[in-house]
């Protein structure tokens, strides 16, 4: 009788070798991380989340104001903390005396964080990654106050991912394709519970609008 166990040593040696080539051959993702909120409180939320993609072998490009705390040959940091630094702060809810406060917040909230997209996008080193021929194989933005920077997908060719740190903004909700029911749904600036009577939706809807 022709003993099976030769056989089974060089099939096991040859899945080895298999095995051990597939494994050369894998390489993580090229990902490109734009979260350009300047608070630390939402850089926190992002940080383990960039950490984690590092980890698991993707290499990743970070555009924000802050560096991640652990050091890594797999990311670069584009720093955009300078775009703040400009920020002269010319809005003023005194600007507005006869809007209520509630869309005072909205109207200033969105005004500065205009300015300071235009100060992003037009810093040196932003500008040398809108122009330049790299490849990524995913884009992660921060879904906050603006959707200008989900441009960063279109222009490298890229599936978009959203990730927030907070409620989603009244708007956001309409990109998912599961737009908020304004009659019970609060908006984040609101300050209003489910339980709204006629005037809180209305005034609810307005906002989100």
């Amino acid at each position: 009788m022709v003993s099976r166990e030769p056989r089974l040593s060089v099939m096991m040696r040859c899945s080895s070798v298999v095995f051990l080539f597939l494994a050369q051959c894998s390489t993580g993702a090229r990902i490109l991380a734009v979260f350009h909120t300047f608070s630390m409180s939402h850089f926190a939320v992002f940080e383990p989340l960039v950490l984690q993609l590092i980890s698991r072998g993707h290499e990743v490009v970070l555009v924000s104001g802050y560096p991640l705390s652990a050091p890594s040959n797999k990311y670069e940091h584009i720093d955009i903390m300078e775009a703040k630094q400009k920020f002269n702060g010319s809005w003023s809810l005194g600007s507005f005396p006869e809007i209520p406060t509630a869309f005072q917040n909205v109207l200033a909230i969105i005004g500065k964080q205009i300015e300071e997209n235009e100060n992003v996008f037009r810093l040196g080193r932003v500008q040398d990654l809108i122009n330049s021929e790299r490849k990524f194989d995913l884009v992660i933005v921060e879904q906050f106050t603006s959707d200008v920077f989900y441009s960063f997908a279109t222009k490298f060719n890229a599936p978009l991912i959203t990730f927030s740190s907070c409620p989603p903004m009244p708007w956001a909700m309409d990109h998912y394709g599961a737009p908020a029911g304004l009659a019970f749904s609060p908006n984040l600036f609101s300050g209003f519970t489910h339980n709204m009577g006629l005037t809180q939706r209305t005034l609810n809807v307005l906002q989100s609008v």
